[in-house]
């Protein structure tokens, strides 16, 4: 789940301005 975390991160950073 590590590596599907960091993959995620990627594109949560432009919900990450929610």
């Amino acid at each position: 789940m590590g590596s599907v975390i960091k993959k995620r991160r990627k594109r949560m950073a432009k919900k990450k301005h929610r």
